[in-house]
């Protein structure tokens, strides 16, 4: 018997792998060779939907199977860019690239190359340079960094943006100048609308005053008139009452207008609003013209970079695949590549882009549309759910599923048979309930119809389950601060998985879930404090462990041994362990050389030969990194090691590359062990887990996915200008007429957006779901959904909504029913992370209790933070901001704010010290000086008098003869500068302090 070839489709190298797994796991199951696990539910519903029996199900599953094993090249899964790779590939020749072009995944070092090269071409082409310091000067005009690198890396990505770069390569090539003429041009126009806007206004008012209309008007009409006449029509306010009676001609009051001025006053509101509407989108492609500039340069450096390197980026298979396929028909297309596949199918179809789908609309309409010598055609299965469409951002489109699942398109011939899989086999009947009626609910958020009707009509589903499960919705109290809703949040949250664990839950069959990284670093945080077990592919940054940032820091030195900073860095972090950081720190800077080789062994000179890899091992061994964040060194030296094989052994490149990633390097997150897991929403997406906690759920993203649309330009009468960007924001739906579709779809993309990142954070849990959120009773209509609204909302909705109660569970009364849990794991005995300490200071580490008593600790603590206020003073004046500067350290460790404060006013008033902190005197704290010979001082206080100066320097513990030393060496250095020490005193941070003039 002929086979026909088959080819699976999904996006990710992981999906491919996974969809085998699965593949191949049900297929054994079905046919008898595994016992069947869990699925026989599936078994049964699949073999009733296709009229089989049991023993037929076997059989054909059996069949199929053989099949695959002898005919394994018939069965192709693939990724989508994989696919088009290989098309590429095969018409290398035709797309004039050469033969041994390389894929590029990573666009980032193109694009730096690319900024580079511009850099490099400043002084050869005079218009570029005045492009880019115009464009410095704007970024200055707007308090920003007049440093526009940034801003062209930035520029760059567009270029890999689908929705971005199918309209830039419609763009005409116009020089900077050229440019900047559209520019003017259009903000003369700007100048023209304004002035006209006024005019009208100023008319009004002059015919009210002339007709002796005022009494007419209700006082806010009337200052509303004398605003736009000032300052321009504000389109915010057209939906206020005022507004919309100026526009219909009504002054306001009981009276009527004259017919012939209410006539008037209508048709100058119009056309007010008409052109301020055009003024607004003006303004907004204003500010966007030079951008356009900008990116015609990076685009034509960019295309002569990779066609020089021979590269080709990723992100262009797809744009050449749509040059080359347009052009030929299917069955030649077929022969060039050598296998004609008959039957398709698409994961994850919601995630396709426009340019990915017209390009296998051509294969696959040959496939199902022609028939075989058999007379048997082939065919295509689309697998996706629009409601978990997440990646807009990298090109996903999912209004092209919605328009297939309501008939709104179908780019073949035959009539295309949809199933709608309404059994849940995940979630409990609780779970399932619960969504159902919420996003029914919800959808009333959304604008657009379509939209609304794909939650309203196709988002219901039937449990499967029989363990019936929890949801539990919990509240912030009112009247609570960000700050202190955030608290509350974290505490109830450690509060639940403390009640889990004491029911049996083991830590790996709860997920944690969170909008953004920074809110799961913020978790993570909280947690790895208290010593839950975690893993996290998004919040353990390998850069936040101490151990690497000191590994870091000896590297910054050994590249620049002259810069000071990193070499302070080092003795900083081992400084904290003596009992007088200040001091020891400053011997130890005093000559870092020394300490270096004395107590680690460690010569720059002899370390200078060694490669990176070997450099970063021996700086390791050395300092002892692997006692402590074992699995941070390990995976920062795994990092050095794929740098150096890719790159080159370069110290200083490195540390470039690691300055730009570091923020996305993780920490990999190990299998089998009993942790807790946390990740954000997107990475959660297609996974399940017994357990779901959801903190924060009413925090939104501060970046929508799409920051920009673009919309034709017509109106601008330049023949050769098609489109222009336009900034998307709060005003979007304010434009003309001519651009309101494209604003209002951006608009209704955007809330789809949002809800569907709900959508599916609400859809992983297997057995439970706990959320938590704070409270809106307003909703600001916007493209966000804030469940802080919605959620209260529904239930008010529901007739459950209590002003005082704090939790909401379903089902409402009842205790859930744990089944099919984890084993828990055996806990590893070196599973340990340690805080970042250089970022969050209340996390460092303190001495062994045993080694202090506890007077002596607190009087250190005490020591310590008076010690950091004085840096702060320079008069008795300046006690109250020093106070405020260690506000939050004193209540973190218990110390009275108001005892400090009064201990400081002593010591400043103290008849020794009073001369110190005088008005109108030169006074420094902690000014650095350096001596002829290099070395490096810093006083705490120094004051400089015209015949000399005076020294004081404060100490926290017992006094030691170092501490004098110390003072002296700074006496000798000022008589070298011509400033003989007239005072010098040692203070002793203690209750009550006690000065020591040498």
């Amino acid at each position: 018997m002929a086979f026909r070839r088959v080819l699976a489709l999904t996006f990710t190298n992981k999906a491919v792998n996974e969809m085998k797994d699965r593949l191949l796991e049900r297929l054994l199951e079905f046919s008898g060779l595994k016992p069947l696990t869990g699925h026989q539910g599936l078994f049964d519903e699949l073999a009733q939907e296709w009229g089989w029996t049991p023993q037929k199900m076997q059989a054909k599953s059996l069949r199929v199977l053989r099949a695959i094993l002898h005919h394994y090249s018939y069965l192709e899964v693939s990724t989508l860019d994989r696919f088009a790779h290989r098309i590429i590939r095969t018409f290398a020749q035709d797309l004039k690239l050469p033969a041994s072009f390389e894929v590029v995944l990573d666009t980032e070092s193109i694009q730096k190359e690319t900024v580079s090269r511009l850099w490099a071409k400043l002084d050869q082409d005079p218009e570029l340079s005045a492009l880019l310091i115009d464009f410095s000067w704007t970024k200055i005009d707007q308090n920003k960094s007049w440093d526009v690198s940034h801003d062209l890396m930035q520029l760059g990505k567009r270029l890999f943006q689908e929705q971005h770069r199918t309209h830039l390569d419609h763009l005409p090539v116009w020089t900077a100048a050229e440019w900047k003429g559209l520019e003017s041009r259009m903000q003369k126009e700007v100048d023209q609308l304004e002035q006209r806007g006024s005019q009208r206004a100023g008319f009004l008012l002059s015919e009210i005053e002339s007709r002796d209309l005022a009494s007419d008007f209700h006082g806010t009409r009337l200052n509303t008139l004398k605003t736009i006449r000032q300052k321009g029509l504000d389109l915010s306010g057209l939906g206020k009452t005022h507004y919309k009676g100026l526009l219909e001609g009504e002054g306001g009051k009981a009276s009527e207008l004259p017919a012939d001025f209410s006539e008037k006053l209508r048709i100058e509101m119009a056309e007010l609003v008409r052109e301020t509407r055009r003024k607004k989108l003006l303004e907004n492609w204003t500010k966007n013209v030079r951008t356009l500039a900008l990116l015609s340069a990076f685009k034509k450096e960019y295309e002569q970079y990779c066609e020089e390197a021979q590269l080709l980026p990723l992100a262009e298979f797809n744009r050449l695949l749509a040059e080359q396929i347009k052009e030929q028909p299917a069955p030649y297309l077929y022969e060039r590549l050598g296998t004609q596949y008959h039957h398709f199918l698409i994961d994850e179809f919601q995630d396709t882009s426009i340019l990915q789908w017209s390009n296998l609309v051509p294969l696959i309409g040959h496939a199902i549309e022609a028939q075989d010598e058999q007379g048997k055609s082939g065919s295509l299965l689309l697998v996706g759910d629009a409601k978990q469409a997440i990646y807009r951002w990298r090109g996903g489109y999912p209004e092209q599923f919605i328009d297939l699942i309501f008939g709104r398109e179908n780019p073949f011939q035959p009539a295309p048979l949809q199933l709608e899989l309404e059994s849940n086999w995940r979630s409990a009947p609780a779970l399932v309930d619960f969504n159902n009626r919420f996003f029914r609910f919800l959808a009333q958020a959304l604008d657009l119809p379509l939209h609304q009707n794909l939650f309203a009509e196709k988002s219901e589903q039937q449990a499967q389950r029989t363990n019936p499960g929890k949801v539990e919705l919990s509240f912030s109290p009112e009247g609570l601060s960000a700050d202190e809703e955030a608290e509350w949040t974290l505490s109830d949250l450690e509060d639940r998985l403390e009640q889990l664990r004491m029911q049996g839950v083991a830590y790996s069959d709860i997920c944690i879930l969170t909008r953004t990284n920074a809110l799961a670093r913020s978790v993570a945080q909280y947690l790895l404090e208290r010593e839950w077990p975690l893993v996290s592919p998004d919040a353990l940054l390998i850069d936040d462990h101490p151990q690497v940032q000191l590994l870091l820091s000896f590297l910054r030195y050994l590249a620049a041994p002259q810069e000071k900073e990193p070499i302070y860095e080092v003795c900083l972090h081992f400084a904290k362990e003596e009992e007088d950081v200040h001091a020891q720190l400053q011997a130890w800077m005093a000559n870092y050389e020394a300490f270096l080789q004395e107590r680690f062994g460690i010569d720059a000179q002899s370390l200078s030969y060694l490669g990176l890899y070997e450099l970063c091992v021996e700086l390791a061994a050395r300092l002892g990194l692997v006692d402590e964040g074992q699995a941070y060194i390990a995976a920062f030296l795994e990092e050095v090691l794929v740098f150096e094989r890719k790159e080159g052994n370069q110290l200083l490149a490195f540390l470039d590359y690691w300055s730009a990633r570091a923020a996305r390097k993780t920490l990999p997150t190990p299998e089998g062990l009993d942790a807790i897991q946390l990740m954000t929403i997107h990475k959660a997406k297609g996974l399940e887990f017994p357990v779901v906690l959801f903190p924060f759920a009413d925090r939104q993203s501060q970046r929508l996915h799409e920051q920009q649309i673009w919309v034709p330009a017509e109106e601008l009468g330049e023949s050769e200008l098609p489109v222009l960007p336009l900034n998307c924001g709060a005003d979007m739906l304010e434009y003309p007429d001519s651009v309101l579709p494209y604003t209002q779809s951006e608009w209704g993309q955007q809330q789809l957006d949002q809800i569907n990142v709900i959508y599916v954070a609400l859809t992983r849990a297997a057995q439970a779901l706990y959320l938590w959120s704070g409270r809106r009773k307003t909703w600001g209509k916007g493209a966000g959904i804030p469940l802080g609204y919605w959620l209260p909302a529904f239930i008010q909705n529901e007739g459950r909504w209590d002003e005082e109660q704090k939790t909401y569970s379903w089902p409402a009364e009842g205790t859930i029913q744990w089944k099919t849990l984890s084993a828990q794991a055996e806990q590893p005995k070196n599973w340990s992370y340690q805080l970042p300490e250089k970022k969050y200071s209340r996390f460092l580490k303190h001495p062994p209790v045993e080694s202090f008593s506890d007077e002596v600790w607190e009087a250190r603590l005490r020591g310590d933070l008076i010690h950091e206020a004085l840096g702060h003073i320079h008069t008795l004046a300046d006690i109250p901001l020093a106070c405020e500067s260690i506000q939050a350290e004193a209540k973190r460790i218990g110390l009275e704010l108001s005892e400090l404060s009064q201990q400081l006013r002593q010591l400043v008033e103290s008849p020794e010290l009073e001369m110190f902190f005088r008005k109108r005197i030169q006074g420094y704290n902690e000014k650095e000086m350096i001596s002829a010979s290099g070395e490096l001082l810093r006083p705490d206080r120094l004051i400089i008098e015209e015949d000399g100066a005076h020294l004081l320097e404060y100490k926290t513990g017992q006094a030691r003869e170092q501490h004098r030393r110390q003072l002296l060496s700074y006496g000798e250095m000022l008589n070298e500068m011509g400033l003989p020490p007239k005072t010098m005193a040692l203070v002793y941070l203690q209750d009550p302090p006690e000065v020591v003039f040498l």
